[in-house]
């Protein structure tokens, strides 16, 4: 898990964080679906975000290769990174830090340095609004149309954190049509663009019209008056475009964010903080920690709004596409709303306090007292992808479950290896020591998914703990604990779904012996264990070597590139790339791996000191930066590229391999 020093303080992103008004059912559980995918998400998915800019040398994106690309609006212009003229350093101003923020809720990395990001092992697309006064930037449908050129082929999600402030915003009809085509053929694989929009933080309805009137904004005018501003039609940008997913925000208590748009239109949500919409009063909720303008700090709980929810869920988007690169843009919408997490807290707020200019505070209408905006409970619309409420769309976003459907999506294990004890076991009555039945494994072979089946009779079976204990030190793993009261006999196939924990034996040899625990902790009655199996879903490996030998050239920043090339279509669980080099000083040697993707990630960059041979290998396993390479292709064309970046030494490679562990795919 990562090691940032304020990676403890992001709830949003894991359960273990303890504060009383922290509900474990707000989470995203990121962590979670770290653990299924054995990485931080790939290195292949892009994810876009256009706003006021993006500090892109800060310490949380400082790694080689994270930004795909990036542009700034310069008048009616986009400079990118592909335009001579452009200059990086134009992509972030002083004082605008809300796209940083951004970029770190979505993608920061974990790398012990600040903050995580949803999807740390993913890379960034930063697009830079124009900032104008109040806050505001400087957006057209011409400049709209222009970006989503510039990002057609380039990114897999694109986030956006910015809207209007009104009851009614619409962009041209050739902007609405430019991004529905895009949703469905556009992106980086051609299998459409994510595109997510906040769903606002004025307390409103996004797309509907009511039957009374409801505030838009309300507050103090200069002259110390209150000041309510009131419509009926709403009509926010994108709400009625199906190619975009609106993301409302659910507070730390899993309850609604008090700002929260609302209504008709409304797709998902995800954690973010909790205020007051008209800061009369104190709301129960923690903020959001992530990436600030300033290299070096990170914001401590102050970042929020339906703004944090939603490059939230881009980041989350990304780990699907991790998981299954196959899935279209429409499929991972639809796996993040049939895997939301419904369990949330319905409980609405009490209407605005009144103070002394604003004694009467009826006209505080939406969601507190008036139908139809008081309920925020689930209910059938007849949407393939579940019930919805319109508080919180379909669900709090839930990285675990939406992963594990898309690693179920991308192949179905076969469980060919089939292991048994048959022997039945009297379990002892009220036992400290239980029993324990074996299964021994002769064969090494290393696991992609596992299946525990038991089959025991017993009067009363919530008088049992039942365990997995696998031929690895410290690592039982509980199936059943205590549970089903008044129940008979347990019959049950335990499988990742049910079991998290037995994820986490993804990839391990499965020679050994396997034992299954059983302990009666209660008086009165005893039983039998029948039999248990384990099924097994196994992983394939293969080698592939060049040894041509090719002459490195001194001092030459282009560098040899050696190929190989590997026809078998796999989904890689493990990779490691071994080389060997003869050169007089080693340590002058930059070393890069480019997949047949495109994506170029260094695994050298001269080290290892002196010296006149580098026989190394890089592995997932242990080397951080290759672990975004789990769940992506095998086939195509692998480059190595070495480079000597300092004079007077000539250098020779002699051979590398690539050393794969993975499932077919299909």
């Amino acid at each position: 898990m990562p090691a940032d020093p304020s990676y403890n303080r992001q709830w949003h992103l894991h359960t273990h964080f303890y504060h009383q008004e922290f509900d474990p059912r707000s989470s995203s559980r990121c962590e979670d679906a770290w653990q299924l995918l054995q990485s931080y998400g790939s290195r292949d998915v892009v994810i876009g975000i256009t706003d006021d800019g993006c500090l892109m040398n800060h310490s949380d994106f400082n790694s080689s290769g994270k930004f795909a690309g990036w542009g700034y609006f310069s008048k009616n212009i986009l400079y990118t990174n592909q335009m001579y003229a452009a200059n990086p350093n134009n992509m972030y101003e002083r004082g605008h830090n809300h796209g940083t923020a951004c970029a770190g809720v979505s993608a920061a990395e974990a790398d012990a340095m600040l903050t995580v990001g949803a999807a740390p092992g993913c890379r960034l697309l930063p697009i830079k609004w124009e900032n104008v006064s109040m806050g505001g930037l400087a957006i057209s449908d011409d400049k709209l149309l222009t970006a989503l050129n510039y990002i057609a082929d380039k990114v897999d999600i694109l986030s956006n954190s910015w809207g209007s402030r009104t009851a009614q915003r619409s962009y041209s009809l050739m902007v609405n049509e430019k991004i529905g085509f895009l949703s469905q053929s556009g992106g980086r694989r051609g299998k459409g663009i994510v595109f997510l929009w906040a769903a606002g933080n004025e307390n409103m309805p996004v797309n509907e019209v009511t039957s009374i009137n409801v505030p838009i904004s309300a507050d103090s005018d200069k002259y110390g008056r209150w000041i309510v501003n009131k419509a009926r039609v709403f009509r926010r940008a994108f709400a009625d475009n199906h190619g975009v997913m609106l993301v409302a925000a659910v507070a730390s208590n899993a309850q609604r964010s008090h700002y929260s748009n609302y209504g008709d239109g409304i797709d998902i949500c995800a954690p973010s903080n909790n205020l007051h919409t008209y800061n009369r009063m104190r709301v129960p909720g923690l903020g959001i920690t992530t990436t600030t303008g300033t290299n070096m700090f990170s914001e401590q709980d102050c970042f929020g709004g339906t703004s944090s929810a939603t490059p939230l869920t881009a980041g989350i988007a990304a780990l699907v596409i991790s998981a299954n690169p196959d899935l279209r843009a429409s499929e991972v919408i639809s796996i993040l709303k049939r895997t939301a997490n419904k369990d949330l807290n319905f409980q609405g707020y009490q209407r605005t306090p009144p103070i002394p200019q604003d004694p009467d505070t009826s006209w505080d209408v939406s969601p507190v007292s008036k139908p139809p905006f008081q309920g925020g409970e689930f209910r059938d619309i007849g949407s393939a992808d579940g019930t919805w409420s319109r508080w919180f769309g379909h669900g709090r976003v839930d990285a675990r479950n939406a992963v594990h459907e898309a690693l179920n999506r991308s192949r179905e294990p076969k469980f060919d290896k089939k292991y048994a004890n048959l022997q039945s076991i009297v379990i002892p009555d009220y036992n400290n020591y239980g029993i324990i039945s074996t299964i021994c494994i002769p064969d090494r072979i290393k696991m992609n998914e596992l299946r525990v089946s038991v089959d025991i009779e017993h009067p009363c079976i919530s008088d049992l703990a039942v365990q997995l204990v696998p031929p690895y030190p410290n690592r039982p793993i509980i199936l059943h604990n205590r549970t089903g009261a008044f129940q008979t006999n347990l019959k049950k196939t335990y499988t990742i779904k049910e079991v998290l924990l037995l994820g986490s034996l993804k990839g391990l040899d499965i020679f050994g012996n396997w034992g299954l625990s059983i302990h009666d902790f209660v008086f009165g009655n005893a039983g039998t264990l029948l039999s248990w199996s384990l099924e097994i879903d196994v992983i394939d490996s293969l080698i592939v070597e060049m040894n041509q030998p090719l002459y490195i050239p001194d001092n030459n920043l282009s560098g040899i590139l050696s190929s190989i090339q590997i026809d078998t279509d796999w989904i890689i669980h493990d990779i490691n790339i071994t080389v060997d080099i003869t050169h007089p000083r080693i340590s002058d040697l930059q070393l890069r791996l480019i997949t047949p993707s495109g994506s170029v990630y260094g695994i050298q960059d001269r080290q290892y000191g002196f010296g006149d041979r580098l026989i190394k290998t890089w592995s997932t396993k242990d080397f951080q930066n290759l672990q975004s390479l789990r769940n992506t292709a095998s086939q195509g064309r692998w480059l190595l590229n070495v480079t000597d970046v300092a004079g007077c030494q000539t250098g020779r490679l002699n051979r590398w391999s690539i050393d794969i562990t993975g499932i077919p795919r299909g």
